[in-house]
């Protein structure tokens, strides 16, 4: 009985986020005024016939939102805090769903609805996770995201995407389709900065900070006008030395030696990939995201899709919003 209610708890936590990802991919954002558009259709019981297998008459989206709190709320009472010796070994690495998860992800949603205060709100779900799940703050943020054990020894992730499962390492449990948004090509090892077979980087990446976002961000002094001149906050900034990589522009012409950084000079400083020397210059700099592939075999890294430091900033936003001390 344990488990069975368990599973159910993992499987109203899962319909929750996948309903999450389709109201952000979807609908518009949350507002109470247009919260009757019907937009999306929503399975909230098996099928025993074609024909309501085939309705999907969309519904208001405001009853998918109460939807995901219903499910995330009841799997709160239905799942564990943590590994237990008599649970299924994957939930020592927190792959699968804890009630500190339901928690964190029906703040999210709280959150998105301007639900900021309250007993049922995001602050009291944040709260609940920040003073009693027993997380802590990685000292450094690239060890969330350089991790390919399968029993990940880390105190900040809540979730993870779990790719380091021993059974299985090959075919398609592989996080490839990260390499659309990074640097490193999902065969990447050692972190993929090295020399030789140690530098990786892909070459179909589509992404990248636009300049205006460097600048906000304060990693950059005005590459809107031309100064991509890196600031004092971008070199003292740990996320943007561990977690992010700056090329100096796509220069065909920057001194490279074969096989040592394939699509870089050889000091990896220039991109040297013809694809991009339309788009980008030879004095146009520019950062790419490189935290994705960056543990040793970086395709069995895992993926945090939920952490401590989320919820901290999201505290933040919420007390400095709300005239709350201590934000």
């Amino acid at each position: 009985t344990k488990n069975v209610l368990r599973i159910k708890g993992e499987l109203l936590f899962m319909r929750a986020y996948t309903y999450f990802i389709l109201v952000q991919t979807y609908c518009p954002p949350y507002d109470p005024a247009t919260a009757n558009q019907a937009i999306l259709p929503m399975r909230d019981h098996v099928s025993l016939g074609s024909a309501d297998a085939l309705n999907n008459t969309p519904v208001p989206t405001s009853q998918i939102y109460d939807l995901m709190i219903a499910d995330l709320k009841e799997a709160k009472t239905l799942l564990p805090g943590g590994y237990d010796s008599d649970m299924h070994i994957s939930y020592k690495s927190r792959a699968r769903a804890t009630k500190h998860a339901a928690s964190a992800m029906l703040s999210r949603i709280y959150f998105m609805m301007r639900n900021f205060t309250g007993s049922e709100s995001a602050m009291s779900e944040l709260d609940q996770v920040i003073n009693n799940g027993g997380f802590s703050l990685e000292p450094d943020p690239f060890t969330n995201f350089n991790n390919d054990n399968p029993y990940p020894d880390n105190n900040e992730v809540i979730w993870w995407s779990y790719y380091a499962d021993p059974l299985k390492f090959t075919g398609s449990h592989q996080a490839k389709r990260f390499g659309h948004l990074t640097k490193n090509n999902h065969n990447a090892v050692n972190g993929g900065r090295g020399t030789g077979t140690d530098w990786s980087h892909m070459v179909w990446f589509q992404m990248i900070p636009a300049k205006t976002a460097l600048k906000k961000m304060g990693w950059m002094v005005d590459p809107i006008n031309g100064n991509y001149t890196e600031t004092n906050e971008a070199k003292a900034d740990k996320r943007y030395q561990s977690l992010f990589y700056r090329y100096e522009g796509a220069d065909p012409d920057a001194p490279s030696t074969t096989g040592v950084r394939n699509g870089a000079s050889d000091d990896g400083k220039y991109l040297k990939m013809q694809n991009y020397y339309p788009f980008i210059g030879p004095d146009e700099p520019f950062v790419m995201l490189d935290k994705f592939f960056r543990s040793p075999i970086g395709r069995h890294q895992n993926i945090p899709v939920i952490r401590l430091a989320e919820l901290y900033l999201n505290r933040a936003i919420i007390k400095k919003r709300e005239n709350i001390a201590g934000w």
